[in-house]
């Protein structure tokens, strides 16, 4: 196998010249005798035939007595002989390239008509080749690698030496089916067929409720669903009474949200943060904050004495809970004047859980109490709060709300 020829680019004055080397550089002499249209005749020969360089004259001179070229003499006193200089200008000559080009003329035109012969090699300004000049247009249009081209398939132009890289990315190339099922189609659709194609690897529906076949071609998909009818239907039976348990479960926070919802509606509150709860266990009453319903004044405190120690943290293997006793006191308020009687006739107290509000206890009841200025309130109430631990923060920070309704027309009962 023969290798390919890269060729060269042409440079006028090899081609035309002889080249000699003296004083260590390069000069050209007179013009090479290779490509000459016709043999010289012997007069001719010892007229416009440089001796030194064998090369035709291109300047030819006279030194003592005989013409030389005057490139190739090394007298500095030198007469021009315009006799040979116009023999040398009108020898018939072929195209220097010695190539496809058929042009003859006289050797005084072959300079000028390299400069436009299509057989004279040139370098393309894209990508750095070497064409003939008459291809070189073609070569721009057809052949460069560096040529804009339209995908067939998309319609986006490309370089050419960057359609095959693009030919792998192009959304409308066609693909075959990765899982030689014989479809072919354009690459965007790869997924759209992959949802269809019978012989794509699927997992069971079944797998998530229970099912061990987790890879399945979904041709065979029908035939194992009659296999294991019975076990898929056992799944599903499951399943569905997994997801009442849920929804039974669910209507009934929705319902106790409702109850709620409109319980809290009806009454006023105030929210109390116990910081480092646990050191309280071992400290007296604690002062809480002020709260004004219906413009009565109150204050909330949560209190031990000598039978029970105020607040209580049970651990148990089942369960644990906080054991809660508070009172209320009626302050003199700045709206006593207008105020009367009252009475505290319903309250809910909710331990709060702050990141999930669904886990938070509250305990509600009634009450029969007359507020009264200017004594302290005797009146006392305890209060369990289950799963503690939902309820206390990281920081040992524990969030109660209390809500209390005031009446001011409801007569004591005894």
């Amino acid at each position: 196998m023969t290798s390919k020829l890269v060729p060269l680019p042409d440079d006028r004055e090899d081609l035309l010249y002889v080249k000699k080397c003296k004083k260590a550089k390069s000069i050209h002499c007179g013009y090479k005798r290779d490509y000459l249209a016709r043999n010289l005749t012997g007069m001719e020969e010892g007229l416009v035939i440089c001796e030194i360089c064998s090369g035709i004259m291109r300047e030819a001179s006279l030194s003592n007595g005989e013409t030389t070229c005057l490139v190739c003499s090394e007298s500095q006193d030198l007469n021009p002989v315009k006799m040979v200089h116009n023999a040398v200008n009108q020898l018939e000559v072929k195209c220097p390239l010695l190539r496809d080009c058929t042009w003859n003329g006289k050797l005084s035109e072959a300079e000028k008509h390299l400069n436009n012969c299509n057989s004279f090699v040139v370098e393309c300004t894209d990508c750095n080749d070497f064409v003939a000049r008459g291809e070189y247009d073609n070569h721009k249009t057809n052949t460069c690698v560096f040529r804009e081209v339209v995908c067939k398939f998309c319609e986006r132009q490309v370089k050419a030496k960057d359609m095959k890289k693009h030919n792998e990315v192009c959304d409308d190339y066609p693909i075959s089916c990765p899982n030689n099922c014989g479809d072919e189609f354009q690459r965007c659709q790869l997924s759209k067929h992959k949802s269809k194609c019978q012989f794509e690897e699927i997992s069971c529906p079944y797998t998530e409720y229970g099912c061990k076949v987790k890879s399945i071609l979904r041709k065979d998909l029908l035939a194992h669903k009659k296999e294991f009818y019975i076990e898929h239907t056992d799944m599903s039976l499951i399943e569905i009474q997994e997801l009442r348990k849920e929804n039974n479960s669910f209507k009934k926070k929705q319902s106790k949200m409702e109850i709620e919802g409109k319980i809290m509606k009806q009454l006023d509150g105030v929210e109390w943060e116990i910081k480092n709860f646990y050191k309280l266990l071992i400290n007296g009453n604690l002062e809480g904050p002020i709260v004004y319903i219906n413009n009565y004044k109150l204050r909330i405190y949560l209190i031990k004495d000598s039978i029970l120690s105020g607040i209580y943290l049970t651990k148990k293997t089942t369960f644990s809970e906080i054991y809660l006793r508070f009172y209320l006191q009626r302050l003199p308020g700045d709206f006593d004047r207008f105020l009367g009687k009252a009475y505290i006739t319903q309250y809910r107290i909710i331990s709060i859980n702050k990141q999930d509000i669904t886990k938070s206890n509250i305990k509600d009841g009634i009450l029969n109490y007359e507020l009264c200025i200017g004594k302290d309130s005797e009146i006392f109430y305890s209060c369990y709060f289950f799963d503690y631990r939902d309820c206390i923060t990281a920081d040992n920070s524990l969030f109660l709300r209390f809500y209390f309704e005031v009446n001011s027309e409801k007569t004591m009962e005894t």
